[in-house]
């Protein structure tokens, strides 16, 4: 799925597999499953990279672009 690769980075916060690649799919679940910690790992940095693309951490971001781009401006205005 072409949206996945904007989200998972492969190999930290999960694996990319192409298509129709059975044994390597099958190979990175058995890799995950035999590896506690690498699981635990990639599971953690996949929870923290999720709460960058919530709608509040977007909605933030975009705000303090809007503030930053505003600002300069509405300083300007200001002294006149």
């Amino acid at each position: 799925v072409d949206g996945l690769r904007a989200i998972v980075v492969d190999g930290e916060t999960g694996y990319l597999v192409r298509e129709r690649n059975a044994q390597l799919y099958a190979d990175k679940i058995v890799e995950l499953m035999g590896n506690d910690m690498l699981r635990l790992d990639m599971s953690k940095a996949a929870r923290k990279r999720a709460e960058t693309l919530s709608w509040d951490a977007t909605v933030s971001g975009l705000v303090n672009v809007y503030n930053r781009i505003a600002k300069p401006r509405l300083s300007t205005a200001a002294l006149r």
